[in-house]
């Protein structure tokens, strides 16, 4: 969701780029509006126009009719624009890394819409998007598979409660992943399956931008994991994605989550959310017939912990922002909000960590523990049985 929340973000400022308002929000998205979740977002989103606007005269929007979609920001996001190292400012130029044949830089969504905002280039890449899945070799049978799967375990289950006939926690704890699996596709929906060939923004000569991230193109998938991705300058985020900010980085980053940025609000909304409704379809076994008392018990507590352990983290990450009690304190302010971010950072997040993938784990384990003794109804079937599904 993240990632999705990335590509809608970019979508926004390329249509107020162009003189437009802030889109009509899709239906979950006016939930989240509702709640004040996307109020941040807007703000932060107009914030760039106005104050490149009022900081550079290039900086303006420009009246010209948008046709990206969800799909162009997502592959952007995937590596599928580039420049040439020619029209980087050799000022900060520091030596460069191929991509195939050339040395060129990827470019995020946020970047090559900066381009264009800037009047860098005249509009941002003309491409359909089913130019995009085709070069991306995009395949929606895998999730439409998927989803079919996720609609027949659910019905399954729902017969067995409705002729009385008991349900396997395994068969709970799979539906709780093949819901997750399910809602991942739904999100990703519009998202390429991959980037074959990426796309070269030819800039004009004589114009010179300025690199945010210094992109080495890589496909390992270990890269990802040992590699900082965070501009030099953290605060006020969305200005400066696409400004000197200047740092490595093996992959364009789409797990960015700091939660204290108004654009994390919805990911923060659908984080919450998702949480709940995974450790919810869990509690579906709270009164299933255990091999022993103590087994439900630890199920209990385990699908219990797996629910609130996220939303304690979300309260440990924001708890050092919010002590406005501390100024009535003698000691310095700052001193206390730098103790508790340690102790947020390097005590409590860590240890909730380790309590979440506990639960986690112990979930799953008592799920196939269960199968020693079950119940000799629960091999019986029905109705679903003639309806055609992977197993």
């Amino acid at each position: 969701m993240e990632e999705r929340s990335m590509a809608a973000d970019a979508l926004q400022l390329l249509r107020l780029a162009n003189g437009e308002e802030y889109s009509d929000l899709t239906w979950w998205q006016k939930i989240f509006d509702t709640l004040g979740f996307f109020k941040g977002v807007q703000d932060s989103l107009r914030a760039i126009i106005q104050r490149r606007n009022s900081a550079d005269p290039a900086f303006k929007p420009r009246a010209q009719s948008c046709d990206w979609t969800m799909t162009h920001p997502l592959f952007a996001n995937m590596g599928g624009f580039h420049i040439s190292k020619s029209i980087i400012d050799p000022s900060y130029m520091f030596g460069s890394h191929p991509i195939g044949d050339q040395e060129t830089f990827v470019l995020d969504a946020f970047q090559v819409i900066s381009l264009y905002v800037r009047n860098v280039i005249e509009t941002v890449p003309k491409i359909s998007r089913h130019e995009i899945e085709d070069r991306g070799k995009a395949d929606p049978l895998v999730k439409a598979l998927v989803l079919v799967q996720f609609s027949w375990l659910a019905l399954s289950i729902i017969t067995r409660k409705i002729e009385s006939l008991p349900v396997a926690q395994l068969e709970i704890a799979t539906l709780g992943f093949t819901c997750c699996a399910a809602l991942t596709y739904l999100a990703a929906w519009q998202k390429p399956k991959d980037v074959d060939r990426a796309i070269e923004i030819r800039v004009p000569e004589g114009k010179y931008v300025l690199p945010t991230f210094y992109a080495e193109y890589t496909t390992s998938f270990f890269a990802t994991f040992f590699t900082f991705d965070h501009p030099l300058q953290d605060q006020d985020w969305h200005l400066n994605r696409y400004m000197s900010s200047y740092a490595w980085t093996a992959r364009i980053a789409n797990d960015n989550f700091a939660g204290d940025r108004p654009r994390d609000r919805p990911m923060t909304g659908w984080l919450i959310i998702g949480n709940l409704v995974f450790g919810g379809l869990h509690c579906l076994a709270w009164d299933f017939d255990f091999p022993t008392n103590f087994e439900k018990l630890l199920w209990r507590i385990s699908t219990l912990t797996a629910m609130l352990a996220p939303l304690l983290l979300l309260l440990v990450v924001h708890s050092f922002n919010l002590p406005n009690w501390a100024r009535f304190a003698d000691y310095d302010r700052r001193k206390i909000r730098f103790v508790l971010h340690l102790s947020a950072v390097y005590i409590l997040k860590p240890l909730i960590c380790i309590i979440y993938v506990g639960s986690r784990l112990g979930v799953i384990s008592l799920a196939l523990a269960s199968l020693r003794r079950m119940p000799e109804d629960v091999y019986k079937t029905t109705w679903t049985r003639y309806i055609p599904s992977i197993n």
